[in-house]
């Protein structure tokens, strides 16, 4: 049995057990034992109720003022006035003449017309925060009068007493739980100021140590009239409730908890009308001014980020402003499988002096506002009030802020009560409690659940339960969940689907066993000691799996996260345990809110993912051949800060049209992976690898492949590659596959070759053996043999698109430095497709005793580039002397440039233009027209500025 402190179960679980008994179990036989347990480190002790106590004492009108003479034996109260106050006193040693202010015979108790003090006065060591045990015994007439007086009507009362009850004021430790369970109250008569109750007047769960993990428990608890004449009831100024006046938090990680509890009290204001505003209660930054005079509830005045579950409240409650049958109010609390039947009236409403107050009257609740986190025991509706209910006849009211209302016959129906245990936990007949709802003795969500076939986890017909988690099993009676169960265990072979929103805890997924969460609902991961999730098997998310804060859980050897959702997903900011391998295989995007590590494999079949802000991937191996295309087993060392993205860039000819960036450090001596690359014939143009070996180009370095496959499609390489063990940055590269022989992917021709012809130029020349739905040819020349620096020439050579061979040439005539060249060819389709041959080498070297005579050719030779951006260079011969002018015009016949006009001898030159009009002045993009008349001929070509 594990301790989950924020989840509702019945027994003190072990861990808790273990705490409790670090004290010895002390016996409270008397009132004046009770009333011991309040001094020094008894504040923190373990105690049990061994008898009834009668408490009439406490109420001074059934005590005698002490008279000297009188005979006084041990166990005797008197009053007596010490000083201007009087006190009451219990006699220890018999007397007939000694003083009561004689400590000798007489114990000192409380002020008598205050009646009794509470166990527990404030905060720190002043607080109960020991085990209290009623044992099922009695605590009759507890009378207590520490409520302010009625003059104080119209401001905030500077009299009274807060945090009253039994027991005043309860806080939790570093080390145990605070408990207390098995009380019953019977005719008590309280009265106090803020934060009072008859049980308990306040629990505050502070704040002071983040770390602390445990709890404050109100459990098995009642508060009631009976026999002839009986009365209980409870007076307060604000946060007053039938058993427990406040049930608090300011420590929002932990949550105190009342369970299994009933009161049958009246419940009312010591100043109903007053509307004195609080300048303490705000919101944020904001002061609110609601009244002090706020939160009355039948069981439980506030429950303000606490729970209250399988509890019912029958008295009827009158207050200032909210006002509830059970409780006044829930703000960021929760309440669970319980009910109300008494009337509820409130004497203040929003208005008036203060028209902005957050009030509210209600069956079940005066107000609900905000909601406690599923991992503290809510959900993440407002108020967070599940399975609830209350009488809309006999309180007088059809509206609250949460719960359900019923009528009479409905309440004293079982069937009305959705997913409550009326086998451990509650009974309902005609002869008891009036037909309504009743506490079992031994009312227990204590079991343990498995499942016993496939199917729903909302239904009943999938699951089983046990006390011992053994056999004999029993059919289930209510849907396990964080709230009923120690633990919740899913089967070898057994496949369960959550169809509606479930919060877990304590549960465990077999190997063999799965859960898949379906599409739009949520499957909360609740907060308590221990693993909150053990998964061997296979968790499904679909739809949304929320890890509360806090929860942890532990991923085993061969489980499997999978999260293939049709609409966005995310791990939530509190997934912050490893797992061992996840899959995503979804038709949307996946975001990892937080850092991740994956033990083993993180495989990718379909979907994408991002990481937030703050989130970081540490994977072992990684598996997406359709995805990202790229793979590698794990090998026993994650990568951490893991990152890696595809992308599709065009670097055909010179490698395949695929690339990836991988990133990632493997802070260990052993840093390799063998990474398998995926590429389609679509990638590499269709090219015929036969007897051409793959290599993979990382940043400017070959890797020759370990092994590849290219002869079937999706073509694969693989190699060996070390990531880097730098702590900062790591490695980061690219990755591209190319040939091995460092040539390009080009579709054969019959031949491509160069040479340089008599006039000291360079010829390529190329033959075709077939051509279909072939445009033309264009030319590539760089002087290195990567394609990535070629320029592309200034020239289209059409093609014929005939089934006979076919012979083509180009003279390049601009070259004038010797040199190193390399020549692609590049075909285009008339469908818009293309394929690139080469590269093919020259040598290229000036002739010796100088160049020989270049021919000459009158008119425009070249206009390169063109299009161009910011400038072109413009090639022409002269082949006689003679005036030569060049003017730019634009597609308007306007003048827009003078190049030249003067007399040049025979030749060939070359002018630039800087895309730029007479005035200097940049012109805009467009097709401009260039002029040349030489003597009585004249030129045209078009250029194009393109920005």
């Amino acid at each position: 049995m594990r301790h989950r402190p924020f989840i509702m179960i019945l027994l003190i679980t072990v861990f808790s057990i273990m705490a409790i008994q670090a004290f010895a179990q002390t016996s409270v036989g008397s009132i004046l034992e009770l009333w011991n347990i309040r001094f020094s480190a008894a504040l923190t002790g373990s105690y049990i109720q061994s008898v009834d106590l009668d408490m009439a004492v406490t109420n001074p009108s059934n005590v005698n003022v002490w008279v000297n003479g009188t005979s006084y034996n041990v166990g005797d109260y008197v009053k007596y006035t010490n000083g201007t106050t009087q006190f009451t006193y219990i006699c220890k040693v018999s007397t007939n003449s000694v003083v009561p202010s004689n400590t000798v015979n007489w114990t000192k108790l409380w002020e008598s017309a205050k009646g009794w003090q509470p166990i527990g006065s404030g905060s720190g060591n002043s607080s109960f925060r020991g085990v209290y045990d009623g044992n099922n015994k009695l605590i009759s007439n507890l009378y207590i009068n520490r409520g302010a007086s009625s003059s104080a009507n119209n401001v905030y009362p500077s009299d009274g007493e807060d945090n009253v009850g039994l027991f005043g004021y309860l806080e939790n430790t570093d080390t145990a739980n605070t408990v207390i369970k098995n009380v019953k109250l019977i005719n008590p008569n309280v009265t106090g100021r803020r934060a009072t109750g008859t049980l308990v007047g306040k629990v505050l769960l502070p704040i002071t140590n983040p770390a602390r993990s445990y709890t404050v428990y109100i459990e098995r608890c009642s508060a009631e009239a009976s026999g002839v004449g009986g009365t209980a009831t409870v007076q307060g100024f604000g946060a007053t409730g039938g058993l427990v006046g406040a049930n608090n938090s300011d420590a929002k990680q932990r949550v105190p908890v009342i369970r299994f509890c009933r009161a049958s009290v009246t419940v009312s204001a010591t100043h109903p009308n007053n509307i004195t505003p609080n300048p303490n209660d705000r919101i944020g930054n904001t002061t609110v001014y609601n009244p002090y005079n706020i939160k009355y509830g039948g069981l439980v005045g506030c429950n303000e980020n606490g729970v209250t579950q399988d509890s019912f409240a029958r008295g009827n409650v009158t207050g200032g402003d909210r006002v509830g049958g059970l409780a006044g109010c829930t703000i960021g609390g929760a309440i669970f499988r319980s009910y109300s039947t008494g009337t509820v009236t409130f004497g203040i409403q929003s208005g008036g002096l203060n028209p902005d107050w957050q009030g509210g009257i209600g069956g079940l609740v005066g107000r609900a506002d905000g909601s406690l986190p599923p991992g503290l025991g809510g959900t993440n509706s407002t108020g967070s009030c599940e399975n609830c209910f209350w009488d809309t006849v006999t309180s007088g009211t059809t509206s609250s802020a949460g719960g359900t209302g019923k009528n009479t016959t409905q309440m004293k129906d079982q069937t009305t009560f959705t997913n409550w245990d009326f086998t451990n936990v509650w009974g309902i007949d005609a002869l008891t409690n009036d037909g309504y709802p009743y506490l079992q003795g031994n009312a227990s969500t204590d079991f343990y659940y498995q499942t016993k076939a496939d199917g729903n986890w909302n239904s009943l017909l999938t699951w089983e339960y046990s006390s011992t988690n053994s056999a004999p099993w029993n059919p289930a009676i209510v849907i396990p969940d964080r709230a009923n169960s120690i633990s919740i265990t899913i089967l070898n072979g057994h496949e369960v689907a959550v169809s509606q929103h479930v919060i877990i805890d304590a549960t465990t997924i077999n190997s063999g066993g799965q859960v898949t969460v379906n599409d739009g609902v949520t499957l909360d991961l609740s907060n308590g000691l221990g693993i909150d999730l053990t998964v061997y098997g296979t968790l499904i998310v679909t739809g949304t799996f929320y890890p509360e804060s806090g929860s942890n859980m532990s991923f085993e050897t061969g489980s499997l996260i999978v999260y293939n959702g049709s609409s966005a997903q995310a791990t939530g900011d509190y997934f912050l345990d490893p797992v061992y391998n996840l899959t995503l295989n979804s038709s949307s995007e996946l975001t990892f809110s937080k850092a991740l590590v994956i033990n083993n494999l993180f495989t990718v079949t379909s979907g994408t993912y991002t990481l937030g802000s703050l989130a970081t991937i540490n994977t072992d191996g990684v598996d997406s051949p359709n995805v990202k295309y790229f793979s590698f087993p794990p090998t026993g060392e994650s990568i951490l800060n893991y990152s890696a993205s595809m992308t599709t860039p065009d670097n055909f000819p010179r490698y395949v049209d695929r690339e990836w960036s991988i990133s990632g450090i493997i802070d260990s001596s052993y840093r390799a992976k063998t990474i398998t690359f995926y590429w389609t014939s679509t990638d590499d143009h269709d090219f015929d690898w036969t007897d051409i070996a793959p290599a993979i180009y990382v940043g400017a370095t070959k890797y020759a492949a370990s092994a590849y496959s290219t002869g079937t499609d999706p073509r694969t390489v693989s190699f060996e590659y070390e990531f880097d063990a730098a702590v900062k940055n790591g490695s980061k590269e690219t990755f591209k596959i190319g040939r091995d022989d460092n040539q390009t992917l080009p579709v054969e021709l019959s031949s491509f070759t160069a040479y340089t012809t008599a006039y000291n130029n360079v010829q390529l020349m190329w033959v075709t053996q077939s051509e279909t739905n072939v445009s033309g040819f264009r030319v590539y020349r760089a002087e290195s043999e990567v394609f990535e620096t070629a320029t592309q020439l200034n020239v289209f050579i059409p093609a014929t698109n005939t089934s006979n061979a076919q012979y083509y040439a180009f003279t390049d005539t601009e070259l004038s430095e010797e040199g190193m060249y390399y020549y692609w060819l590049e075909n285009v389709d008339l469908d818009g497709g293309n394929a690139f041959h080469g590269p093919v080498s020259i040598n290229f070297m000036m002739p010796q005793g100088g160049s020989p005579e270049t021919p000459v050719i009158a008119g425009f030779n070249s206009v390169y580039p063109n299009p161009f951006n910011p400038s072109t260079t413009i090639g022409f011969g002269v082949s006689k002397d003679a005036n030569t002018q060049i003017v730019i015009y634009n597609t308007r016949g306007q003048k827009v440039r003078q190049l030249t006009n003067q007399i040049y001898r025979k030749g060939n030159y070359k002018l630039i233009w800087d895309g730029k009009d007479d005035n200097g002045q940049a012109c805009s993009s467009g097709i401009y027209m260039l002029n040349m008349t030489l003597g009585k001929d004249s030129f045209t070509r078009k250029a194009v500025l393109l920005k």
